[in-house]
């Protein structure tokens, strides 16, 4: 278990003392609120990308994380790659093949 200074809790602390909510701070880092809650409950590490912002707003060393994650898609991202597809239009690129 982890002692009560690590960066999870410093994350927290920077988050009340900066009076942030989760919903708040995650637009701040560029990440979900639940990304928020789940590192905070210790369900999830940071990515890279957060760890550095962390690292940047609340001081907290990026070293100090036990593992970072893979750099997870930020809410901004999450759509940008999906294609937007016409049914109708699905018959003909089939005959196209």
């Amino acid at each position: 278990m982890e002692s009560e200074q690590g960066p999870r809790a410093a994350l927290r602390v920077w988050r009340k003392a900066e009076k942030l909510s989760q919903d708040a701070a995650a637009k701040l880092l560029d990440v979900t609120a639940d990304m928020i809650g789940m590192i905070e409950r210790g369900e999830r590490f940071p990515g890279r990308r957060t760890a550095n912002k962390l690292k940047a707003l609340a001081g907290i060393p990026t070293e100090a994380w036990d593992r970072l994650e893979d750099d997870e898609k930020s809410p901004s991202e999450s759509g940008a790659h999906l294609a937007v597809v016409d049914p109708a239009a699905e018959p003909e690129r089939a005959g196209n093949a």
